[in-house]
């Protein structure tokens, strides 16, 4: 029988068929029309993701006699979610039918997951307007696992399917909630690009269509800028005919002669100019507005022979061109999903390391022959890794966030060092990043993850500024900021001690007539669809949020260099690793948690603490305990998510019985604006998973004192 840790990698290596299933979805989804989901569309993708359930099928994992799993739920899922209800039902026909082929003691729970799969796809397809957002998309990944779980409920007996439902909840939850969550974000980035991408075919078309109904004027030059050939549309835009304009130079009708010297000079210069706008003086004497985009050519030798122009009517196509710049507003968004799951991919990558040293150091004090020197040193190993894994968490789930940084004391090094790590796993190989570091710490107080994004956002910008390869350079150093330099700054900043991290390319720089602008929301140096769609809006304001100041200087051809200024502080380093006295107490705590796991750590905590701990399972179990015990509990410590009745439903029902009774509310996962309606309703405090015990001592002593 499989279980654990060996459960989940068979289910993770499980999603390989998800690979063909994307690429054919999208496919699919490019022939059929993705403004209409027609009845014919769903069968078809119906039939497409049950051949991929009966693939997925065929990894037959046994967790119990007669008890098979695989990633078939995930399909369904995401099938009723991206298909729409038919697709979904047909799913789950397929998978019904062979789950009964295959026979077994589990087939009765089996089918009854697939029903509650397909339940949870139809209702992820009907609210996907709503799943807007990573957070959101979580969130339903969240929910959709939670939701198909009970079905092993239903496996031989109420009993047996209960224990074969706790063994199975944490490996075979993490392999479904991933395969929908990554699956689904990359089927929904497929819709939308889809989308975007037959929006701009018909808009180009529309734009084609126009231009061509237009009466534009091209013609051809010599080295000298004279006309050798023009269309004959010049008689109808500006009254002279081809003969009167061939041997004339274009820029000798320009209204402004001094325009004239500008325009054959960026042509001679550059090489090509686009949208040149100008007045031309028509042959009655009238003017019309004129945009010139030019090219020179060359002859077989790579001499200069002259130019290649198409002049049109500026004023005929502002409608088109702005249509145009809209569309490509929105394909930017696109690139903030990509850039999204680049960064998240590194990030899960120093996941995986962090669980290898939490594994690694378990299984090394299993030994019986270690001793207190190699006991500390691998509980300190389990303990480092396990703070790298949370800390890697709420870098994802802040990575979008908006809100004020959490200020608190940290060591910038350690942050440059890990950005480092991930920008070498994400940009281009033929970039070589150096590190600089002319200090072994600086300590400053701020919020690391959104700190960690500026770095990344300058690095991956400057990583799409040498798309031919270079060099990026972190480097970090302190200074002093002098009265005069604070009060020349754009930014509200004090004298007195800064670190400046230098963060410095060898790319095609910035032009100084639009350096000025790089800081303006959405506005980007790179080309289309270079973008990370974070924007060095971003960091100027994380910047600004922590009281520091960013500059920036620019050569074309030479690099950009971007010198981030932030405040020291004036703490020492020793308050930064002085573990406070635990605050001990005394009486009953109620702990809440359907976790065996955090049970059993939180109540030995506690206990050491000196109190007195009662454990519940669920909600409803919590209730009736402390109707029981209502005199003695002094506190209660409640999970969020638990079978039977939640936190949130067992907070209001205990609150309702005891208005003063303290109680802490413990949770992996939530967002800010959760937390504040907890806040609201009366909640004492909030204790986010993972939690040191210097945590968990202060909150219960600061509430029962």
């Amino acid at each position: 029988m499989i279980q654990g840790s060996s459960l989940f990698w068979r289910l993770f290596n499980n999603l390989a068929i998800f690979t063909v299933l994307i690429v054919v979805y999208s496919y699919l989804h490019g022939v059929f029309s993705s403004s209409h989901r027609t009845f014919f569309r769903q069968i078809v993708m119906g039939l497409i993701f049950g051949a991929a359930v009966l693939i997925c099928m065929q990894v037959k994992i046994t967790v119990h006699q007669g008890v098979l799993v695989d990633q078939r739920n995930t399909v369904v899922i995401l099938g009723g979610a991206f298909g729409g209800p038919i697709t979904g039902l047909i799913t789950a026909i397929i998978a019904v039918i062979y789950r009964i082929h295959l026979g077994g003691e589990g087939v009765y729970g089996g089918c009854i997951g697939i029903t509650l799969s397909v339940i949870a796809g139809c209702i992820g397809f009907y609210n996907r307007k709503k799943i807007n957002t990573i957070s959101k998309a979580t969130l339903a990944a969240l929910a959709a696992t939670i939701f198909i779980l009970p079905g092993f409920i239903f496996i031989i007996d109420i009993q047996t399917g209960f224990k074969i439902l706790q063994k199975m909840t944490i490996p075979y939850g993490s392999a479904i909630f991933l395969g929908v969550f990554i699956c689904g974000l990359v089927m929904f980035n497929e819709e939308y690009r889809h989308e975007i991408k037959n929006k701009l075919r018909a808009s180009e078309k529309q734009y084609r269509e126009l231009f061509e109904s237009l009466i534009d004027v091209c013609f051809r030059t010599d080295p000298n800028g004279k006309i050798i050939i023009i269309s004959p549309s010049c008689e109808k835009i500006f009254g002279y005919s081809p003969a009167e304009l061939v041997g004339k130079r274009f820029s000798d009708y320009f209204n402004d002669s001094d325009i004239e010297g500008t325009f054959l000079s960026k042509v001679s210069c550059a090489g090509n100019i686009d949208n040149f706008q100008t007045i031309f003086t028509k042959k009655d004497g009238s003017s019309v507005w004129i945009s010139v985009n030019a090219r020179a050519y060359f002859d077989k030798n790579g001499a200069f022979a002259g130019f290649e122009a198409m002049v049109r009517d500026i004023t005929q196509i502002r409608k088109a061109m702005e249509e145009k710049i809209q569309l490509q507003e929105n394909i930017k968004q696109i690139q903030k999903m990509e850039s999204i799951g680049t960064l998240a991919g590194g990030i899960a990558h120093d996941f995986n390391n962090t669980l290898a040293g939490i594994i690694g150091g378990a299984e090394l004090l299993r030994d019986n022959d270690i001793t207190d020197q190699q006991h500390r040193q691998y509980v300190n190993l389990i303990l480092t890794s396990a703070d790298k894994a949370s800390d890697l968490t709420r870098k994802l789930l802040t990575f979008s966030r908006k809100g004020t940084p959490i200020a608190r004391p940290l060591d910038i090094i350690p942050i440059l060092s890990d950005t480092v790590a991930i920008l070498r796993r994400t940009i281009d190989k033929s970039i070589t990043i150096h590190e600089d570091y002319r200090i072994k710490s600086a300590f400053l107080e701020g919020d690391g993850a959104l700190l960690q994004n500026v770095f990344l956002n300058l690095g991956i910008n400057a990583g799409h500024a040498m798309a031919e390869g270079g060099q990026l350079i972190f480097s970090v150093e302190t200074v002093e900021l002098s009265k005069k330099y604070c009060d020349l700054s754009t930014f509200e900043i004090s004298p007195g001690a800064f670190v400046e991290i230098t963060v410095s390319d060898t790319g095609h720089g910035i032009p100084k007539d639009i350096i000025t602008r790089i800081f303006e929301p959405f506005f980007t140096t790179k080309e289309q669809g270079k973008g990370t769609g974070l924007g060095l809006s971003a960091v100027y304001g994380t910047v600004q949020d922590h009281h520091g100041a960013i500059s920036v200087y620019s050569e074309v051809g030479k690099g950009t260099v971007f010198h981030v200024y932030l405040p020291v502080t004036n703490k020492k380093v020793d308050e930064f690793y002085l573990e406070p006295l635990l605050p001990k107490g005394s009486g009953i705590i109620l702990l809440v948690d359907d976790e065996e796991l955090v049970q059993a750590t939180a109540s030995t905590i506690l206990s050491k603490l000196g109190y007195e701990v009662i454990s519940a399972e669920n909600g409803k179990k919590g209730i009736e305990l402390y109707q029981k015990h209502q005199k003695e509990i002094r506190l209660v410590i409640l999970d969020m998510i638990m079978p039977v009745m939640g936190g949130r439903e067992a907070f209001k029902t205990l609150h309702a019985l005891n208005p003063s009774l303290p109680i802490i509310i413990s949770s992996g996962f939530s967002r800010e604006e959760d937390l504040e309606a907890l806040r609201q309703i009366g909640v004492s405090g909030f204790l986010r998973k993972p939690f040191h015990r210097v945590e968990l001592a202060e909150m219960i002593s600061k509430l029962l004192a």
